[in-house]
């Protein structure tokens, strides 16, 4: 390897050069320190008998010199001596002596069988064995040892059966010299490169692994980056400070599989070390590393560009097959723009082969700004960060239940200077973790949720006797018997802490299987059609873990109960009956608000009057849950008298459950919300209003969208479905709690045939025929999310305009996903001549003008919205007109437009 600056011996110091010489000798240091952590005194074993009819071969004392060894050649006959650790293979014994400490390198070699490798002390104490160390199935220990007397043992894996086989022994003290680069300064990199090959000297942490020490010395503190870098090996690094010891360390942190430690250090002498994470054996027969170290330049380091994920946001608990929703939020964090011609995306991955990324996205002027964040969601929006098209949130689903996690992350790259390469050089990478827990599909324990005591129920109009009991299974109650007497004492007594460790055993092992017993309340020995014995433990079920504590689940609390009751309109707990009955209210609300007709007549519409329908959608859904809850208690109060639950109210209530969790839950939650944020300080941005919000972001596990909103209104019949679903797009825009409310209750009600089909196997009933037609059990494939338009493409947006200062109106624009653009010129004062149109200054997207805002003022008070684009085209929205008298301070919307793209620049 190149050694550029190898240690030699110096000429007569002058004080700069004996102040380096002493940095370098404590460098030094820190390999002896790295040595003493895995010092040979605290890593010996019992000692191993050795027969005494055994020879044991010397072979001398090992010399003092890199390079020096000892050899010594051998055959397994099959009739040899047995080893001290493998019962059935032969193996012979060698014994050295070391003068000096040093770094030791021991090999057995065999081409015929298997080889194993011993490294004991000389009292007979096992250090160390391998298996494979070398190449092949050769057998290497690689030790820095003390001097002293040790043993060898040449073993075989195999044992005897492949017959006798000959081996050879060497034992050689190695050069594992550190590499002195000498001191860091700014503006003068220190370098090296090397090979790992099969013959490179171990790592001092991992002796299989190739490595290589390098030291340096920062005169002043300062921030110190190191890179190691290899095309076909996977380089790690290893960073120690002689008085802290191992201070960092870094798989992966550079481009691709390189390795990358970024910190600031105090000044002093540090040492590096160069390893892979692979071992020898399985490396490439040479692998080419460079090393470099550079001294950073902070304050120019700070005005370049910085992505980071700032948020990831995913339920805390999910369920296993069920979809749900991830949100993020990244942005640009540094000082400066990302290079010309850069491209990124943001992935997120998990276990259970979990990957998912946005489309590429391409740098431009406008967007990835410094200080510009951009959210996918409500979830992880805040007062400084925008929506864009192509930052959108995921759709994950884990399909086995335990601990989970997600990592989301960006990651940028250069432009590529191969035409056949879509990305260049990586030049920026993030992420962020979040832990998930994957739920079986149970709500609740999976032992206690299958078992009840006896209960009384009524089906057709007789009453049967049902309960589900766990059974240990009858040879695990033997072998706790013969455990137990196995753990008494030669004179019969028991232990003497008094425990009994073969119950706790029979505990843990038994197999525990669930009874259910099903009998005619009559007559409990008639025998119990397996039809009727389904719908009766579903009954049953629904008697035991639904209907005793509804009222304490954790979506059903947070109902109110004071409202006045009104009829809740559901009769089934089907997707498509979720669905129809959501539709239905959805639409009452709606259109009972009259913001059909303010759309219809071009007006936009005011964030506040969709915050009241949020709060009429929400007094709606508490009046159907308080019907629902009263119900609920008279039921109660007669299951508690000893009246039986029949089987039409059982499943009653299951659907009741359902739509109130599911589609009631959602809406009373989000006028919750408004009111928190109409009475916060800061508004919609006060913490525990985000707090409320993140929560309902929680409870959306699908993309859903228009698409399920459609879906919706379509099985409801709703005639005019159409025009709902563009005043919907308006209402979303103009309040995203709208949207929240609108897609959790689409997502509990796509989930709904799953939920109900998991209970119904928790009770191991699901196979019944009669019960998946009482469900209706059917499904609606959730609905995708539309890819954003290839580039260059039309532009979407809408006008924005709000009441200011002194009677003015500010303007903007708002593209698709939420981004708003203000132009520098953009408000209208409120003296403006009536019905004179006045243009704003130029609006820009992806670096080019896209148009100008055109608004005038008319003869009743109201504000006329337009757009003019760069071709001069005038571009009227269908809502268009600003209230005379709007909520100051408010942005109001116009409906979307399509404006032309930028015009290509001229050659």
């Amino acid at each position: 390897m190149t050694r550029e600056r190898p240690i030699s011996a110096a000429p007569p110091a002058t004080p700069p050069v004996r102040r380096r010489m002493r940095f370098l000798a404590m460098a030094c240091a820190v390999v002896a320190l790295v040595i003493a952590a895995f010092a040979l005194d605290g890593s010996r074993s019992a000692l191993a008998e050795h027969p005494a009819d055994c020879a044991v071969n010397d072979l001398g004392v090992l010399g003092g010199e890199p390079g020096s060894d000892l050899q010594a050649d051998g055959r397994w006959t099959t009739e040899d001596c047995d080893s001290r650790f493998r019962a059935g293979s032969d193996a012979h014994t060698y014994r050295f002596e070391i003068a000096e400490a040093g770094r030791i390198r021991i090999g057995l070699a065999s081409a015929g069988a298997d080889a194993y490798l011993y490294l004991l002390a000389g009292d007979g104490s096992r250090i160390a064995d391998n298996d494979d160390g070398a190449a092949g199935r050769d057998a290497r220990i690689e030790r820095d040892l003390e001097p002293g007397a040790y043993l060898v043992e040449a073993t075989t894996l195999g044992g005897r059966r492949d017959g006798p086989a000959d081996f050879s022994l060497s034992i050689e003290r190695l050069s594992c010299d550190v590499i002195d680069l000498g001191p860091l300064a700014a503006g003068a990199d220190l370098t090296a490169s090397g090979t790992w090959t099969i013959d490179t000297c171990g790592s001092r942490i991992v002796a299989a692994h190739p490595a290589y020490n390098y030291t340096f010395v920062l005169p002043e503190p300062g921030r110190v980056r190191i890179d190691l870098e290899s095309e076909n090996g996977d380089a790690v690094l290893s960073l120690a400070s002689p008085t802290r010891g191992v201070i960092g360390a870094n798989d992966d942190g550079g481009d691709g599989r390189n390795a990358r430690i970024e910190q600031y250090l105090p000044a002093g002498p540090y040492v590096i070390e160069a390893t892979t994470y692979l071992r020898r054996d399985l490396q490439p027969i040479g692998a080419d590393f460079t090393l470099v170290v550079h001294l950073v330049d902070e304050p120019a380091a700070q005005q370049d560009f910085q992505l980071k994920i700032e948020e990831i946001f995913a339920p805390g608990e999910v369920v296993a097959g069920q979809p749900f929703r991830v949100d993020y939020r990244v942005g640009n964090i540094g000082a400066g723009e990302l290079p010309e011609g850069a491209r990124l995306f943001v992935y997120v991955v998990g276990p259970q082969r979990i990957f998912n990324r946005t489309a590429v996205i391409d740098a431009a002027p406008d967007i990835w700004q410094p200080g510009v964040s951009y959210h996918s969601g409500p979830a992880t929006a805040t007062a400084a960060s925008t929506a864009v098209r192509a930052v959108t949130p995921f759709g994950v689903v884990f399909r086995e239940p335990g601990p989970a996690w997600l990592f989301a992350a960006v990651v940028a790259f250069a432009e590529s200077e191969d035409e056949d390469e879509d990305f260049g050089e990586e030049i920026a990478w993030h992420g962020l973790w979040q832990n998930v827990m994957v739920l079986s599909g149970l709500t609740y324990d999976p032992v206690e949720g299958l078992t009840f005591d006896p209960v009384t129920v009524s089906v057709d109009g007789a009453e049967y006797r049902v309960a589900a009991v766990l059974d240990a299974d009858d040879d695990a109650d033997e072998g706790a018997a013969a455990d137990a007497d196995e753990d008494t004492d030669a004179d019969g007594d028991a232990d003497a802490d008094g425990d009994s460790d073969a119950d706790e055993d029979a505990d843990e092992d038994a197999d525990e299987d669930v009874t259910t017993s099903v009998s005619l309340a009559s007559d409990p020995d008639a025998e119990v059609a397996p039809t009727l014995g389904a719908l009766a433990t579903f009954a049953a079920g629904v008697r035991a873990h639904v209907l005793d504590g509804i009222f304490d689940r954790d979506a059903i609390a947070a109902l109110p109960l004071d409202a006045e009751p009104a009829p809740a309109g559901i009769a089934g707990a089907s997707v498509r009956e979720l669905l129809a009955a959501f539709g239905e209210a959805y639409a009452a609300t709606v259109t009972a608000s009259g913001l059909a007709d303010v759309i219809a007549g071009g007006g936009a519409i005011d964030p506040r009057a969709v915050e009241d329908l949020t709060l009429d959608a929400a007094a709606a859904a508490s009046a159907r849950y308080a019907a629902i809850a009263a119900s609920w208690r008279d039921l109660l109060d007669r299951v508690e008298a000893g009246e039986a639950l029949t089987l039409a109210e059982a499943f009653a209530v299951q659907v009741q459950l359902t739509y109130a969790e599911g589609i009631l839950a959602p809406a009373v939650s989000a006028g919750e919300i408004v009111r928190a944020a109409r009475s916060a300080e800061f508004g919609w941005w006060d913490p525990g209003v985000r707090a409320m919000i993140r929560d309902l972001s929680g409870q959306v596990d699908c993309l859903a969208g228009a698409a399920g909103l459609r879906a919706a209104l379509g099985l409801a019949g709703v005639a005019d479905a159409g025009a709902l679903l563009a005043l919907d797009a308006e209402l979303r825009a103009a309040l995203p709690v709208h949207a929240l409310a609108t897609d959790s209750a689409i997502c509990a009600a796509l989930g709904a045939d799953a939920a109900n089909w998991r209970f119904l196997r928790a009770l191991s009933i699901h196979e019944s025929a009669e019960l998946q037609a009482l469900f209706a059990f059917d499904s609606v494939p959730s609905p995708e999310v539309e890819p954003p338009p290839p580039d260059p493409s039309p532009v979407p947006l809408r006008v924005l305009a709000r009441l200011g200062d002194h009677g003015r109106v500010e303007l903007g624009v708002e593209l698709a996903g939420g981004e708003q653009r203000l132009p520098r010129v953009r408000s209208l004062s409120a003296d403006a001549e009536v019905g004179r149109w006045k243009v704003s200054s130029d609006v820009e997207v992806d670096g080019g003008v896209i148009g100008q805002i055109r608004v005038r003022r008319l003869a009743d008070g109201r504000v006329e919205l337009g757009f003019r684009s760069a071709a001069g085209e005038r571009i009227v929205p269908d809502i268009r007109y600003l209230p005379a008298d709007p909520t100051a301070g408010v942005w109001f919307r116009s409906s979307e437009i399509v404006v032309p793209p930028p015009p290509a620049p001229s050659e």
